[in-house]
């Protein structure tokens, strides 16, 4: 018999599920087909979502995937899960990549795009037993075609000139013609923008950055660094909850009380340090990447895991695991 279970400390129900006070619950009460979604995972230890009421991570006994092909077998089960994650049929998953641990472990990574528009900062990662095809995990964001915009209301040009003001970008050149996208935040609300590389000059340097710019009102909805002169790292808090990334420590050079965010910042930095002087990687992507970690998930949260732009620590239980930032092995085997 399948069941659901989800254990934690203090329970509240919504929308006739039992939902745990810690977790990062949704907005809103759960549909019944996000209900019925559920219904067919095999037993749910850990469930959370962000504020658009989409789950953002699972893990339990979740299934077995049904092939010994990992990256079709992953699809389908994602398939069957589609109206957990709010989906209405007008969006897609691309494969973009299947990888093989030391442990026996399978993680396969799917990107989404919504009627053939890439979705930025959307995926969806599945996690299993190589040998069994077991689901312990799924972990990402995905972006449901909810009253999202079909169509820009300003040209790219217009648009990314309003939002480079907004960034304080003065005589910035673009690398790129405009590219309309959606862009997913942290808080998985999502937005149709143009998107496009900027470089410019200030006091402090040369600089190379991408923005994005709302493509109905030409306002910046994000923008990210693209050169990265050395090592930058960033500490989160989740306070014993699952919102992502929480609440910021400290950054690059500084420091914390927090044992445990210090030793989530030093291992990163060893790691980091190994394969620059190793193999001369600048960072994951060998682009420079910020490498973020939040510290202090779940409660009493035994794993810790990448979920596709940051390190996630738990603190253990105390009995069986202690705080898995305070392992270098655990740093550099996620990372």
């Amino acid at each position: 018999m399948k069941k659901l279970v989800v254990t934690f400390a203090v329970m509240a129900m919504m929308g006739g599920l039992a939902i745990a006070a810690g977790t990062r619950a949704p907005m809103t009460a759960l549909t019944d087909d996000q209900l019925a979604g559920l219904g067919k995972l095999e037993a749910v230890e850990t469930l959370s979502f962000n504020d658009a009421g989409v789950p953002t991570f699972i893990a339990g006994e979740l299934g077995r995937l049904e092939t010994g092909d990992h990256a079709a077998g992953a699809l389908r089960f994602l398939q069957e899960l589609t109206p957990m994650f709010r989906a209405t049929g007008r969006e897609e998953l691309a494969l973009s990549e299947v990888k093989e641990d030391e442990l026996g472990k399978v993680h396969v990574r799917f990107r989404q795009t919504l009627r053939g528009i890439p979705v930025v900062g959307a995926e969806l990662l599945v996690h299993a037993d190589r040998a069994t095809g077991k689901v312990y995990a799924i972990n990402g964001t995905f972006v449901p075609d909810e009253n999202l915009p079909q169509r820009p209301a300003l040209s790219g040009e217009v648009a990314l000139q309003q939002a480079a003001r907004e960034a304080g970008i003065v005589s910035g050149v673009a690398l790129d013609r405009p590219e309309l996208v959606y862009v997913v935040r942290e808080n998985g609300k999502a937005y149709l923008a143009w998107m496009t590389r900027v470089t410019f000059s200030d006091g402090k340097g040369e600089h190379l950055d991408r923005i994005y710019a709302d493509a109905v009102t030409g306002e910046l909805v994000t923008s990210e660094a693209l050169i990265h002169s050395a090592l930058y790292r960033k500490i989160y808090t989740a306070n014993n909850g699952t919102s992502l990334p929480g609440t910021l420590l400290f950054v690059e050079g500084g420091s914390s009380s927090d044992s445990v965010a210090m030793a989530a910042y030093n291992n990163l930095g060893y790691t980091y340090n190994y394969y620059k002087t190793k193999f001369n990687r600048d960072s994951i992507d060998g682009a420079g990447m910020q490498l973020i970690a939040t510290v202090h998930y779940g409660n009493a949260y035994n794993n810790a895991f990448w979920n596709g732009s940051q390190m996630v620590f738990g603190d253990g239980d105390g009995t069986t695991f202690s705080p898995f930032a305070n392992a270098l092995d655990v740093v550099n085997l996620d990372v």
